[in-house]
C-alpha cells in the first residue's frame, strides 16, 4: 500500500482482498512443515483470525492525522556501538511529508509496551538502537502492536499527531524532552555496550 494516501482510499473490502491471499500464503508455508496441524479447517479459521487483525491494524494505521509512506521494511544495517558489532533491522521506517523518520517495531505480545526505554537501563532496546544509528533523528520510535485484544501504538514521539494514542514526549525529573531522550538512549547503550 506504501502511503497514507494509497491506504485512506481502500475501503475493508479492498483491504481484506490485499490480506487474504498473503494470509493464505503464510499458513500454506507454515503448513508443508507441519500438515498435522495445518488442516483445512483450521487453515480457514486461521485465515480469518489473521485478516481480522490485519483489517484492525490498517484501520488504525488510517487514522494517523500526518501523511505519511512507507519508506524502508526489514533493511539490515550493521553497526558499530563503543566496539561492539551489531546487525539492526528495523521492521519499519515510515517518513512524513516533511521528511522526518518514524521507526516502527511490529509487536504481537499482549504485553509489548515501551515503558522501559525511559530507565536509567533500557530495556527492549531493539527500537532505541535503531532511532540512534538512523541517518537523522526521528520523530518517533513506536511499536505496533498487534493483537486480539489490543491494536495500538505504544512509544514516544515529538509530537502528538504522529500517531493515534502516542502524545508527544513531555520528559521527565532526568529527561526533559524528546532530543534529549535521543541523547538518553545514546548514553545508555553506549554504555551498555562499553560494558
Amino acid at each position: 500500500i506504501q502511503s497514507a494516501e494509497n491506504l485512506r482510499k481502500l475501503d475493508d473490502d479492498a483491504l481484506l482482498k490485499l490480506i487474504e491471499p498473503h494470509a493464505r500464503g503464510t499458513l500454506a508455508d507454515l503448513g508443508r512443515k507441519r500438515p498435522d496441524i495445518f488442516t483445512d479447517t483450521f487453515n480457514e479459521l486461521e485465515v480469518q483470525r489473521l485478516c481480522e487483525l490485519l483489517l484492525n491494524w490498517l484501520n488504525l494505521e488510517k487514522q494517523r492525522a500526518l501523511p505519511f509512506r512507507v519508506l524502508r521494511t526489514e533493511e539490515k544495517q550493521k553497526v558499530e556501538l563503543a566496539g561492539l558489532s551489531l546487525q539492526l533491522q528495523a521492521d519499519r521506517v515510515d517518513q512524513l511529508e516533511d521528511g522526518r523518520l518514524v521507526i516502527i517495531d511490529y509487536k504481537t505480545g499482549e504485553n509489548a509496551d515501551a515503558k522501559g526505554w525511559l530507565d536509567p537501563r533500557p530495556t527492549e532496546l531493539q527500537v532505541p538502537l535503531y532511532c540512534i544509528e538512523a541517518e537523522q533523528a526521528p520523530a518517533a520510535a513506536l511499536i505496533a502492536r498487534i493483537h486480539a485484544r489490543s491494536t495500538v501504538f505504544k512509544g514516544n514521539a515529538q509530537e502528538s499527531n504522529i500517531a493515534p494514542g502516542i502524545d508527544a514526549f513531555e520528559g521527565n525529573e532526568e529527561i526533559a524532552d524528546w532530543l534529549q531522550l535521543l541523547d538518553h538512549w545514546r548514553n545508555a547503550l553506549t554504555q551498555l555496550a562499553t560494558e
